[in-house]
This record gives structure tokens, sequence and C-alpha cells, in this order.
């Protein structure tokens, strides 16, 4: 099902995430921003849980001000917009 990923940007994210989900790992930055993105993760074919947490992505925005304070908001919205281009990188990819 899932193609290579190391084709696509941000799959250092995406890869770690799900390696971090599956060994139980579930607050990582990474595994959180899996489960921020879940509904389209899962509509692109990988399977992750949507109710693991009912607000990932504020427990997301907590983890990065804790570790990068003023800078958060960028680090979050960078962080995301990496996800996304994953997404948009691997739908290309699978409607070829």
């Amino acid at each position: 099902m899932r193609k290579q990923l190391d084709k696509f940007p941000g799959r250092t994210i995406i890869s770690k995430g799900l390696s971090d989900i599956g060994h139980g790992n579930i607050r990582s930055i990474e595994a959180l921003a899996i489960f921020t993105a879940s509904p389209r993760l899962n509509g692109l074919g990988f399977r992750v849980s949507e109710n693991v947490f009912s607000f990932p992505h504020l427990l997301l925005y907590e983890k990065l001000r804790k570790k990068h304070s003023n800078s958060a908001y960028a680090q979050y919205n960078a962080l995301m917009r990496r996800v996304a281009k994953f997404c948009n990188h691997y739908e290309a990819r699978m409607s070829e």
C-alpha cells in the first residue's frame, strides 16, 4: 500500500511519527503531528486512530511551546506545512 516514503518531502516527520505510534510513544512531537493530520492520512490509506486524543493539535502546540518557547507558533506552522506537503505529494503520486 505505502510506496517508499523516502521520495516525499516531510517523510521524516511521517516515518518517525508512525514509528513512535507503533512503539507506544504517542506523545512525541511527530506522533502528535500524525494524530493532528489523521483524517487526511487515513484518506490516503494510512491507518491512524483519530480518537486517541480529543485535541491532538493543542497537545502538539503545548509540547512545542515547552520546547521552543516564543517560537512555538512558527514551529507548529512549519511542522504542519511539512505534513501537508507530504500528503499533497503522496496523493499526487497515488493518482498517477
